[in-house]
């Protein structure tokens, strides 16, 4: 019998360590540190973007269809990706040895009110492509959760802006074979005119973090695959061709207006 009782303790202890074990994998630690940096740096960006330029109602008046709503709408806008800065660096919180160092941003010149627009709807979708890729990055729920929530805000606000760019492009064309654009930290971090490239603006402040495992993550038209480093690039290459359709999948880059600088 006391042998019995050993086995079930020792057994107990067991099923208690693995439990405590599983608990502590899912939860963010200092391994995380990259992952959410990048996730800051993308969404103090595109936050920083919207307040380097003044909306009133003169700017209002130059859109199409300017409208008191529209302007609550892009005041709206600018709310919302402050909430996302504010969730980035809550659980950047929660990260042993997080920072949020500073770093030179360049931004898109506004000429005018349908260029801000215009650029706002380009970035809102490079920026929520950035997201959906991110997710691939991380076996952490609270993360995932994040980043799918971040993806989805930035995507809402690129289909709504993009009502002003009076662009006549097919958004949805029938013969697609890809979902939505989704890009690798490496992408975003390279500059250059291709969609999700967002290197010219965010320069060398970012630092991509690795795939699960040391793994490459080749992101394809309906799925992500993770592959070894060695052969990511071949893979890359062959599912390239694929161009992503919409409004702003010209990859047509605005001229850069002057450094900001945040700390």
């Amino acid at each position: 019998m006391r042998f019995l009782s050993t086995l079930a303790s020792l057994l107990l202890i067991g099923v208690t360590t693995t439990v405590a074990q599983d608990q502590c994998s899912t939860s963010v630690s200092s391994s995380d540190n990259t992952i959410v940096q990048f996730a800051w740096y993308l969404q103090v960006f595109i936050e920083r973007f919207y307040s380097s330029v003044q909306i009133d109602q003169s700017f209002i008046s130059s859109l199409p269809g300017g409208s008191p709503s529209s302007y609550s709408n892009l005041q709206g806008l600018q709310q919302q990706n402050r909430l996302g800065l504010s969730a980035v660096q809550q659980v950047g919180s929660k990260v042993p040895g997080f920072e949020t160092p500073g770093c030179e941003f360049t931004f898109p010149r506004v000429s005018s009110g349908i260029s801000y627009i215009q650029n706002a709807a380009k970035l809102e979708a490079d920026v929520s492509g950035a997201f959906i890729g991110l997710a691939a990055y991380t076996q952490k729920p609270e993360l995932a959760f994040l980043f799918a929530r971040l993806a989805s805000e930035h995507s809402a606000h690129a289909a709504w802006l993009g009502g002003y760019t009076g662009s006549n492009s097919t958004v949805f064309p029938g013969n697609s074979t890809s979902l939505v654009p989704a890009y690798t930290p490496d992408h975003v971090l390279k500059s250059g005119n291709r969609p999700g490239q967002l290197g010219q603006y965010i320069h060398a402040c970012a630092r991509a973090p690795s795939g699960p495992g040391g793994q490459a993550v080749v992101i394809g038209n309906l799925g992500a695959t993770l592959v070894a480093p060695s052969a990511s690039s071949s893979l890359v290459a062959a599912t390239s061709s694929a161009k992503p359709s919409g409004p702003f999948a010209s990859g047509k880059r605005p001229a850069i207006k002057s450094v900001h600088q945040f700390w």
